[in-house]
């Protein structure tokens, strides 16, 4: 009996690693043996189990949704994204509680879960919040005020505020649902796949992460919104981290670096293909021996053979200000995502004065951002040549660093203006 237990629990976990994982970007396969009897299944669909909401008097708050927080080191771009939403909201005076959906805690999973927010938002340190477990060694229950609002992120959140659509009580039945990318393309076609499709059809207020994700959605995935019932907000590209440095250090550097940034769990960010390209571009001669180093950041990974006696480096998870610190020190940068979410380190890297290459997407061309960026089809051919203009354009460096402004905010308040404003218009209007 213990046994069976332990190899359904073992079972379990690994379905529940891959499916966390894969909000934070990271993508594993587990192989486990058949399983024959119906009996011994684990409830794959665990996640889909709606929270149980009990309406009590409490003071109204804006309810976040989110698998794991007491985890820093799954804290990647699009987490970090969720917390500066709270954030904005804090400041702007709303009451916030964080619901964890999917981490498991022990005693003092809040405490932890707080620290990490405030190490990310220092601004925030004044500004209390709360924060709650509803994983599934918790009970998965939750007080609510009928005038409460729910934001919804990764896509199984959906079904875990699936009661609000049903509940007579709550005044505010529109659920917010802060979009960073298109989540089904993240599995095959299946049961994942369909699920996460269906969560774009339930009564939701879209929150896209840019505008041309909005514009995907509507006119490749035929998913159209309201405009006045769909909001969208800006990356938040620091100023004060990530800046060119001066032409003269440029001109006086011996070596010149490529920066590399990719998680090789992350299918979409197609490291095998960034290889292939850079092993292509060395046998090619566009890089000499003494003239060149590679590097990459994302994820550890032991050094990789380019060939010509070249090797790309790992430097594994940087801190944010290691991060800019170091991309002031490289000339080219690649940086692959290939779905419709722009991501943020090409902008990071062109804004820092890096000639950077990565690829188009349908609806999506970085280049039209910056002149410091390279766009290039999905190909080892066309990485290539991307890679070729670029060694030309780092000898320019009055061009890097006249091209490093980029159009967006300074500032995570700046860049969820939009978001800030409807949510704070509906949670006022919610009360009366």
């Amino acid at each position: 009996m213990i046994r069976k237990y332990l190899k359904n629990l073992f079972k379990f976990s690994l379905y529940l690693a891959n499916k966390v994982f894969y909000f934070f970007g990271i993508s594993i396969t587990f192989q486990v043996e058949r399983i024959d009897k119906a009996d011994s299944l684990p409830d794959y669909f665990h996640h889909l189990r709606p929270i149980e909401i009990l309406i009590t008097e409490r003071l109204p708050v804006v309810n976040l949704a989110i698998p794991y927080l007491a985890r820093e080191e799954s804290i990647f771009a699009g987490t970090r994204m969720i917390l500066a939403l709270g954030a904005v909201l804090l400041r702007n005076n709303l009451k916030v509680r964080f619901v964890i959906t999917d981490e498991f805690w022990d005693q003092n999973g809040d405490k932890i879960a707080k620290k990490n927010f405030y190490k990310y938002f220092p601004d925030c340190v004044d500004y209390d919040f709360e924060v709650v477990s509803v994983s599934e060694d918790q009970t998965r229950k939750l007080e609510v005020s009928q005038y409460d609002l729910f934001v919804a992120t990764a896509w199984w959140t959906v079904y875990a505020w699936n009661q609000i659509f049903s509940n007579n009580l709550i005044r505010y039945k529109k659920l917010f649902y802060l979009i960073q990318d298109f989540e089904p393309g993240f599995y095959p076609w299946g049961s994942d796949y369909s699920l996460a499709l269906d969560t774009y059809k339930k009564n939701i207020f879209p929150i896209y992460s840019t505008e041309s994700l909005r514009t995907y959605f509507e006119k490749v995935i035929k998913i159209r919104s309201d405009k006045e019932e769909s909001v969208f907000y800006l990356p938040e590209i620091s100023k004060e981290t990530f800046y060119p440095a001066k032409a003269d250090f440029y001109a006086a550097k011996r070596v010149k670096r490529v920066f590399c940034y990719f998680r090789p769990s992350i299918p979409r960010n197609m490291y095998r293909l960034l290889l292939e390209s850079l092993k292509g571009s060395i046998r090619s001669g566009l890089f000499k021996k003494d003239d060149w180093e590679f590097f990459s950041g994302g994820e550890n990974h032991t050094a990789i053979d380019l060939g010509m006696n070249f090797q790309l480096l790992s430097l594994g998870k940087m801190s944010y200000s290691e991060y800019g610190e170091f991309l002031r020190t490289c000339d080219v940068g690649i940086s692959l995502m290939f779905s419709p979410h722009p991501s943020y380190p090409p902008f990071e890297m062109a804004q820092s004065g890096v000639i950077t290459i990565t690829n188009s997407f349908p609806g999506k061309d970085l280049s039209e951002v910056s002149k410091n960026i390279i766009s290039c089809e999905a190909t080892e051919e066309s990485l290539i040549a991307g890679i070729r203009k670029s060694l030309d354009l780092t000898e320019d460096y009055d061009w890097r660093i006249r091209n490093a402004a980029l159009p967006f905010p300074n500032s995570y308040e700046e860049c969820f203006l939009q978001p800030k404003n409807i949510i704070t218009k509906i949670f006022n209007e919610n009360q009366t």
